[in-house]
């Protein structure tokens, strides 16, 4: 997930160290491996996301009408508040009675004071307290007041959690990144989103899709222990992010289509189109070193399915597959791509009607 942003086409650039470092939280052995990418472990964002994951579960549990299953996750993840001592659960469920109020109504992703809160964090993520820092009064003192908690019983394993992923993800980048930032640059149309390491956040919850990544700075929060993200899985999904910054001539090219035929933007099509050309540059990557039978991310999850994508993904193996291989043109291959989509709604006078 990603917010939009739109970027000029310009060569890719060389990779160089830009960024602040802060060195008690930066991953640093992962860091020295590759130079794509700049992995932290910051209490702040971790305390800052873990409550924010708790409070969404606690609004969903109290909604009521949830499957089984789901029903069961939020129940464990709840029930770890319950293993705190009285005094520290009083605490803890003062501030987390905060973001209940405020905080969780907001998007993580889409709410530009929650991209403001996540840049000042990251700001302060070697700061033993945020007296100072620029933040809402109220998310400044729920974060102090459950910081010595977090601290003692949580944060000491999420920490180990985003160093191991961070090592792995860091491991894979190293072995597969510099091919894949030249490949997706070529199929985008759009320059490596950042002249130095591009900074992800390891942290312990990063929304429904276990990643975001809000643009202008490029910034990902990455979800360290989501099963989902396995293996080659995982980092896929972290050049998956990255691509929301490179998607915008895809884009483009897909609403311009769109309007020469005189038919609505198929709704999401971008995204589905990121999905694949990126599981498929790493399904590539990963054949040319002798390692067959990737399956890409969303085939793997069943992402296409769940969200009625199909069609999309069937036009795109007939249209977009051609293109990656280097045997179709860029325009052809998306005007392809919405030829063969199922008849959507025509637009008359910037208006939606059926067709």
């Amino acid at each position: 997930m990603r917010r939009r942003s739109l970027l000029s086409l310009l060569p890719i650039p060389v990779v160089v160290q830009v960024l602040p470092l802060y060195a008690s939280e930066v991953l640093l052995d992962a860091n020295r491996r590759q130079l794509l990418y700049e992995f932290h472990s910051g209490l702040w964002m971790n305390l800052h996301h873990l409550l924010y994951e708790q409070a969404e579960a606690r609004r969903a549990r109290a909604g009521g009408g949830l499957p089984t299953q789901v029903k069961a996750r939020l129940d464990a993840l709840l029930s770890q508040i319950d293993t705190l001592p009285a005094a520290p659960r009083r605490i803890w469920n003062d501030a987390l009675e905060a973001y209940e109020r405020v905080w969780v109504r907001r998007d993580l992703l889409f709410d530009d004071g929650m991209t403001r809160i996540k840049l000042r964090l990251a700001e302060r993520e070697a700061s033993l307290s945020l007296v100072g820092a620029s933040l809402p009064d109220d998310l400044r003192r729920a974060l102090q007041l459950a910081a010595p908690v977090y601290r003692k019983h949580w944060w000491p394993e999420h920490d180990r959690n985003n160093r191991q992923k961070a090592d792995d993800l860091a491991r894979r980048v190293q072995e597969l990144g510099l091919a894949l930032t030249g490949q997706l640059a070529a199929l985008y149309r759009s320059p490596w989103p950042s002249k130095g390491r591009l900074r992800v956040e390891m942290a312990p919850y990063a929304g429904f899709g276990g990643a975001y990544t809000s643009l202008d700075p490029t910034f990902t929060v990455y979800q360290n222990t989501d099963p989902r993200k396995r293996d080659w899985l995982g980092l896929e999904i972290l050049f998956h992010e990255t691509s929301h910054a490179m998607i915008a001539p895809v884009e483009t090219a897909i609403t311009r289509s769109c309007q020469k035929r005189g038919r609505a933007v198929p709704e999401d099509l971008w995204h589905v189109l990121l999905f694949y050309t990126t599981g498929e540059a790493v399904r590539q990557a990963l054949a040319r070193r002798g390692i067959e039978g990737y399956v890409q991310y969303a085939d793997a999850n069943g992402v296409y399915g769940r969200a009625g994508w199909l069609p999309y993904r069937q036009a795109l193996a007939l249209h977009w597959q051609p293109y990656i291989d280097g045997q179709a043109d860029f325009d052809g291959a998306i005007a392809g791509i919405v030829d063969a989509l199922p008849p959507k709604p025509t637009m008359d006078n910037g208006r939606s009607t059926p067709s």
